[in-house]
């Protein structure tokens, strides 16, 4: 089962970052700010096609349009112990921007507990990975 969730909801990724201290670095890891049944995530930044996207997640009927997704979103996907995934959207100008650079980014599933690096980007008005 997959769920696209809607953009006009502040997610958790969001609400963590936009309180935090943008003149700092922030470290995290998505299972702490999303729960334990999600084990692993990846994001997939906009113009990956569909075919490539569910080749890279060996998964099937992802929500991801047959040329990816526009420039204005990123996606992040959690995937539970019994497969089952969320797809939350991101607005790439509001809070977080989970791609801000587009080429050559690795789709592939990573461990929820592994540690993700975020810096505020001044110039942007968003926190973006460094990892």
């Amino acid at each position: 089962a997959l769920t696209l969730a809607s953009c006009s909801t502040e997610n958790a990724l969001e609400s963590h970052l936009s309180s935090a201290d943008q003149s700092s670095h922030q470290s995290l890891n998505l299972r702490s700010i999303y729960g334990d049944e999600w084990v692993e995530f990846a994001i997939v930044c906009p113009y990956a096609p569909k075919d490539t996207v569910e080749a890279e997640l060996q998964l099937e009927d992802t929500p991801v349009p047959r040329f990816g997704f526009d420039e204005t979103q990123s996606i992040l996907v959690l995937k539970s112990t019994s497969s089952n995934t969320e797809w939350i959207s991101f607005k790439r100008t509001h809070i977080v921007d989970l791609c801000p650079v587009l080429s050559d980014y690795d789709i592939s599933f990573r461990p929820t507990d592994s540690t993700l690096d975020f810096i505020f980007n001044l110039k942007n008005n968003v926190w973006e990975p460094t990892n």
